[in-house]
C-alpha cells in the first residue's frame, strides 16, 4: 500500500516505525472486498512492462485504508512526496505495452495486511509484520 524508500539494508528504526503506523492504521479494521476489472501496462524498463490488474473506478474501502495509512506514516516521517497508490496486481513482466482495458472483474476479500521487505535487487521478499482485519 505504500513503498517507504530503498535502502541498502533497510534501518531497524523505519521498520519500527512503519509497524507502529500499521498498527494505528488497521486497528479496528474489518476485512474489505476488492475488485479489480481492468487491465493495462505501467511503465517499466523497456522490454519489462509490468502487465497488471487495475479498478480505475472502485476499491474506496481499500483507498480510505490507504488513507489512514499515510496519515500515520507521515505522522513518522514516512511518506514520500511521490506517494500516488493505484491499487493493482501485477500479472506478468513483458516487452508488449497494452493499454488499459476491461476485463471480467476478479474480487476477493482481505483478511489481513502484512509489512513486506523488499529486498533491493534480489527478488526476495520477507513478512515482517502482519495486521488481522477482523470479520
Amino acid at each position: 500500500m505504500h513503498h517507504i524508500d530503498d535502502y541498502p539494508e533497510m534501518p531497524t528504526r523505519a521498520i519500527e516505525a512503519a509497524a507502529g503506523a500499521g498498527v494505528a492504521a488497521f486497528a479496528g479494521q474489518s476485512s474489505l472486498e476488492i475488485t479489480f476489472d481492468h487491465v493495462k501496462s505501467f511503465k517499466g524498463r523497456p522490454g519489462n512492462q509490468p502487465f497488471v490488474l487495475v479498478n480505475p473506478n472502485g476499491n474506496d474501502s481499500l483507498m480510505e485504508l490507504h488513507r489512514r495509512l499515510i496519515t500515520e506514516l507521515a505522522m513518522r516521517k514516512l511518506v514520500t512526496r511521490r506517494d500516488k497508490f493505484v491499487p493493482h496486481i501485477t500479472l506478468l513482466y513483458d516487452g508488449k505495452e497494452v493499454t488499459e482495458q476491461p476485463v471480467a472483474p476478479v474480487t476477493w476479500r482481505a483478511h489481513e495486511v502484512a509489512l513486506v521487505l523488499s529486498h533491493l535487487g534480489e527478488t526476495r521478499y520477507e513478512r515482517l509484520r502482519s495486521w488481522p482485519l477482523s470479520e
